[in-house]
């Protein structure tokens, strides 16, 4: 995450230190030049401002004695196994009733590896919620249009809504790098060829079982403000398109077009297969 923090103005030749805190509860961050996200960015758990006096205490040992503000404070975890968090009696926060939060004792999480291990343990209420199907529980559960099937319609509640979150292959385009210097890839005709035989409508029915939306929009996903299906026009399926690049390309109907090899993990390979 130290990444996050490229814009702070550390140089010398400013007057400040690029974090300055004002007293025990302001903290002012100057930035090396104006950065609309960076706001944004703050939200995320990298940035949590944490006593300097604890970190100092336990050094790397900090992950195991976590100083916080949220509804639950740290218990005990075992890592790989289970994180247990427990009520935080002195959360500032109440209910429009005046109730205070949080209204649960505690919460267990389970870190399960195996995700059939995981939906066997959900099925037999061992667990209350799981986040994001994948593998073989989801062709278990979902019909081709993301919906339960009629088996389980009345044994799960399913929460549906959007997911930051963009599902992409990356292709090397730098040519100094002797990988691309050869490569097929490095000809913009053939990444559009790509882009315009590749079926993103019957993927996502097929290998996400409707659980998506085509990228026919550019590369952010539905649900950011960003998100304009108007005004961003992407690839959508045209395999003649297709044909017609790859014979401006010199490869008429991909002959004497070299192997391309793609790098992925398990979890995306059915993707890189279709």
């Amino acid at each position: 995450g130290a990444w996050i923090f490229n814009m702070i103005d550390f140089s010398e030749r400013s007057n400040y230190a690029g974090f300055v805190a004002e007293n025990d509860t302001t903290l002012k961050i100057y930035l090396s030049n104006p950065f609309p996200p960076f706001l944004g960015l703050l939200t995320m758990q990298y940035c949590s401002v944490v006593p300097h006096e604890a970190v100092e205490k336990y050094g790397y040992e900090f992950r195991n004695h976590p100083v916080g503000t949220g509804p639950f404070k740290f218990k005990t975890w075992k890592e790989g196994v289970k994180l247990i968090l427990e009520k935080n009696p002195n959360y500032f926060e109440k209910d429009e009733n005046g109730k205070r939060l949080p209204y649960l004792d505690g919460v267990a999480i389970s870190f399960i590896k195996d995700e059939e291990a995981e939906f066997y343990e959900f099925m037999q209420g061992k667990l209350d919620f799981v986040s994001g199907r994948e593998g073989m529980a989801k062709q278990e559960i979902f019909t081709t249009k993301g919906e339960l099937k009629k088996e389980y319609q009345n044994k799960i509640d399913l929460i549906k809504g959007d997911f930051l979150n963009t599902e992409y292959l990356g292709i090397l385009v730098d040519e100094n790098l002797p990988i691309v210097k050869e490569s097929p890839l490095r000809l913009k005709a053939i990444r559009q060829a790509i882009n315009y035989g590749f079926d993103r409508d019957k993927m996502i029915t097929f290998l996400r079982k409707n659980i998506g939306t085509p990228a026919h929009a550019g590369f952010v996903p539905r649900g950011l403000p960003s998100f304009d299906e108007s005004k961003v026009k992407g690839y959508t399926y045209n395999p003649e398109k297709a044909k017609e690049l790859l014979f401006e390309a010199g490869f008429p109907n991909g002959e004497g077009l070299p192997q391309i090899t793609l790098s992925t993990t398990a979890q995306y390979l059915d993707l890189c297969e279709f």
